[in-house]
This record gives C-alpha cells, sequence and structure tokens, in this order.
C-alpha cells in the first residue's frame, strides 16, 4: 500500500516536471535571447557556482552586464537579509554591493530606492531598476505573491543608448542573481542558526545545568534537617522533654526549615528565568538572541535577586558581602530598558566568579566582595545617563596581559586554575551587555579587581545617589 503511495507521487512529480520543462522551452523560444544573450546567462550560472564569496557573486552580477551588454549597473541589498529571517525587516534599507558607474552626483541614493522594491521592474532616473526577488515559501504554495520576498534592487544604465536596454533581458537576468543571492542568504542562515545553537548549547550548560547542581547541595542539607526532626520526635517519645526543650528545639528546626525552603524556592524561580530566556522561541526562530526589553527598576528585579541569591554561597565561603546602600522603600527607582532574565545572568555570572576567586586580603586575612552602584551622568551619546553596576573583590589582582583577554570566550586566566570553569561565562556576559547598548569591563579599585557594566538609563530615571 505504501508502495503503490511512493509511485503514486513520484508519477505526479514526473508529470509535473515535464510540464515544467516544456513550459520552459516554450519561454525561451518566446524570449528569444540572442546566441550572446545565453552565453552571458551560462557564465554567469558556471561562476556563481565557482565563487564561494558573496561579494564576488555581486561583482560577477554588474561585470556580465558590463562585459556583454556594455550595461552600467549598481546593484543594492537590503542590509538586514543575512542577519534576520528573508523579507523581514523593521526599519529596511539598501546598501550599494557593487557598481559599474562612475561615481557622480546624479547616481542612485540607496533611500530613494526602498518604494522601487515593491513595485515592477521600471525607469528611475537613468536606469532601469529591477527588484531582486527571493522565494520566502515552501515549494508547492498556491500563494505566489506571499511567496516572493524582496532582497534588493538591480539598477541598469546603458552607456550610450537607451534603446540598447533589452528590458525583459534585464528582468530574467535579475532573476538568476536573485536566486543565487537567496542560495547565499539560506546557507549564510543555516549557519548562523547551527553555530547559535552551539553557544546556546554552551550558555544552557554554564548559566543553568552547573549552577544547578547547587540543587543538590540543598537537598543534601533539607535531608539533614529531616533526619533531625526525625531525631527530635523518637527523642521527645523516650525522654519526654520539658515544654521549654521542646519548644526551642521545634521552633528552630522550624526556622531552619523555612529558610531552607525559601532557598530552594528562590533557586528554582532562577532557574526556571534563565531556561525562559534562554530558550524563547525568537531565538531559535532568528539564530541569535533576540531581546525581550521592557522599562525595569534594575535594583528590585535584577541586582537584589541576585544578590539575596548568592549570599548564603558567601557564606559558605567565608566571605564577607557589602551591599549597595540602597533602600527600595525610599530611594528613588533607576529605570533601564532590560531583558530580566538575560540580564539576571549577568550578575549571576559576576556573583558566580567572586565566590570562586575572591580570596583574603593581604592584611586582614578576610575575603571580601563589595557590589556598587554609580550614576554616571552624559557618559553615552546625545547626553545619555548611565548607571554603572561593578562587582569588587579581594585578593590577588588579575595580571596585566590576562586582563585584555578576560572577556574572550575559552579564557581562563592564570589565577583560575585551581577551581573548575569553562572560559565561557564573561564572554557570554559581554554579549548580553553589547545587546543591551552598554558598556563591560575590568579594572583594579582599592588594591581589588572590579569587574562593572554600565547600562543607559534616561536623565529622569538616573538620579539615585547611592
Amino acid at each position: 500500500m505504501k508502495t503503490d503511495k511512493v509511485k503514486e507521487k513520484l508519477l505526479v512529480d514526473e508529470e509535473f516536471v515535464s510540464l515544467r520543462i516544456k513550459d520552459k522551452i516554450n519561454d525561451f523560444n518566446n524570449y528569444a535571447f540572442s546566441k550572446e544573450q545565453s552565453y552571458a546567462l551560462n557564465i554567469f550560472f558556471d561562476l556563481a557556482q565557482e565563487f564561494n564569496s558573496t561579494d564576488r557573486l555581486y561583482t560577477l552580477a554588474v561585470l556580465v552586464a558590463d562585459i556583454f551588454f556594455d550595461l552600467e549597473s549598481q546593484l543594492f541589498v537590503l542590509d538586514s537579509i543575512f542577519q534576520h529571517n528573508i523579507g523581514t525587516t523593521t526599519t529596511p534599507s539598501l546598501i550599494l554591493k557593487a557598481s559599474t558607474v562612475t561615481q557622480n552626483s546624479d547616481d542612485l541614493k540607496a533611500d530613494e530606492l526602498i518604494e522601487l522594491m515593491h513595485q515592477k521592474p521600471n525607469w528611475f532616473k537613468e536606469y532601469f531598476c529591477c527588484p531582486i526577488i527571493g522565494k520566502n515559501c515552501i515549494e508547492g504554495s498556491s500563494d505566489k505573491t506571499s511567496c516572493e520576498a524582496k532582497i534588493g534592487i538591480f539598477a541598469f544604465k546603458p552607456k550610450n543608448n537607451t534603446d540598447k536596454l533589452n528590458k525583459l533581458y534585464c528582468e530574467k537576468y535579475t532573476n538568476r542573481v536573485g536566486v543565487q543571492l537567496h542560495n547565499r542568504i539560506l546557507s549564510t542562515q543555516n549557519l548562523m542558526h547551527i553555530s547559535f545553537v552551539k553557544k546556546l548549547v554552551h550558555d544552557i550548560g554554564h548559566n543553568v545545568i552547573v549552577p544547578n547542581m547547587y540543587f543538590k547541595l540543598l537537598i543534601q542539607q533539607l535531608y539533614s534537617k529531616i533526619e533531625n526532626l526525625s531525631h527530635l520526635k523518637y527523642s521527645i517519645l523516650r525522654e519526654k522533654p520539658s515544654y521549654d526543650e521542646i519548644t526551642g528545639d521545634i521552633h528552630a528546626l522550624h526556622q531552619s526549615l523555612e529558610e531552607q525552603y525559601t532557598e530552594i524556592y528562590h533557586h528554582f524561580q532562577q532557574t526556571s528565568l534563565f531556561l525562559e530566556a534562554l530558550l524563547r522561541q525568537s531565538h531559535f526562530d532568528q539564530g541569535r538572541y533576540v531581546l525581550n526589553c521592557s522599562q525595569v527598576s534594575l535594583m528590585e528585579k535584577i541586582i537584589l535577586p541576585q544578590l539575596e541569591r548568592y549570599t548564603s554561597r558567601m557564606k559558605e565561603r567565608n566571605i564577607l558581602l557589602t551591599l549597595p546602600e540602597y533602600d527600595l522603600a525610599t530611594d528613588q527607582d533607576i529605570i533601564v530598558s532590560a531583558d530580566i532574565g538575560l540580564l539576571s545572568q549577568v550578575m549571576a555570572n559576576f556573583l558566580s566568579n567572586a565566590v570562586k576567586y575572591t580570596q583574603p586580603t593581604p592584611t586582614s586575612n578576610v575575603k571580601k566582595v563589595r557590589c556598587t552602584v554609580e550614576i554616571l551622568p552624559n557618559h553615552f551619546k546625545d547626553q545619555e545617563s548611565g548607571v554603572k553596576v561593578s562587582l569588587i573583590s579581594s585578593g590577588p589582582l588579575i595580571d596585566q596581559e590576562d586582563a585584555v583577554h578576560l572577556f574572550e570566550d575559552n579564557f581562563r586566566a592564570s589565577n583560575s586554575k585551581n577551581e573548575n570553569g569553562t572560559g565561557h561565562g564573561l564572554h557570554f556576559v559581554k554579549e548580553m551587555i553589547a545587546q543591551h547598548s552598554g558598556e563591560i569591563g575590568y579594572e583594579v579599585i582599592d588594591n581589588s579587581n572590579s569587574f562593572y557594566f554600565i547600562l543607559p538609563c534616561s536623565t529622569t530615571t538616573c538620579t539615585a545617589d547611592l
């Protein structure tokens, strides 16, 4: 039964392909292209297969028109086609990629051509402008219009006589260029998606799976307290202690269990937040991290929750943690445009490194970590203010030669060899801050290591004095 269906499908496909071949024979007979025009199409096709470079493909397209037909031409493409899905761009703009036109004041301007992409081939100034079209749907779609994805504009200008320009040939030649360019775009996007998925797996491992091993410790601690509860129960049954002794023990154990529950619940909340931020559908659709930004209180939503999360870990390592002097109830909010899930992971990476690498100060033999928040008026262009968040930790200073490489992927400083790590966290941090239009860096403050990031914030909300 299944074999019969396969044979039936093959026959249908064979009939369809056969009809399309015959249609094309008729089309080419009607086109009546000259031998030279056919040669040009064949040579373009052959060399397009030979050249791996997209820039050479652009150059090939304009030079074939010049060498064979004495046509000056300019090839424009959308600036976003290699970053987003074909045919989708929120702010379309064209970039000139190749030209055989002598530059002068009468040349086409990219911003003049945007509207022409959505029109039929036509004359504009001295140029015959053809939209470059790719395919943006699955094969067999009945809606041909929805399959067309505008990629750019190919503009032709005869060097001497406008009557020499064969408009039909220019359209068909542009179609061949569009097919080749479309294939390059798909190939580039596929590689971007593969690269992103590999990076995403690394990010999940570093930001979620490895930190989630802390759950094991929390569960072990919870189990220990449950055992203590069991011992207390049997002690009460055997020894029948006084009311005061019982209530004191029960109160202490209840408080300990409540604290344990709170820490486990907060850890669960953060793990869920991180996974949601890393596994959004939009990331996979575009093959890159896509921010889901909103106007948020930096301290309330990002800084303080992460500091609270790492407080117990600091205590376990005998690290004295100093929080920013900030009161949510009385101090003015610092509002930033941020993706809470991804920016929280930036802060978590800083704190995780501080837990691992903070060492005692030479004089007091105390391990110290200090978080500071500072407003930087007019820090960014257009007089936009910034907020600087720093995490300052005691211990030996990072070697100057290592410092310049700290935010490179897979790099580990010479002082990190005694701790487990991948060298990926700070690279992730750098990417996320860059996507938030911010800055990141390392500096020495008070003979201590300081990692910081700076985010833009409006002057009306960046006025807190911390």
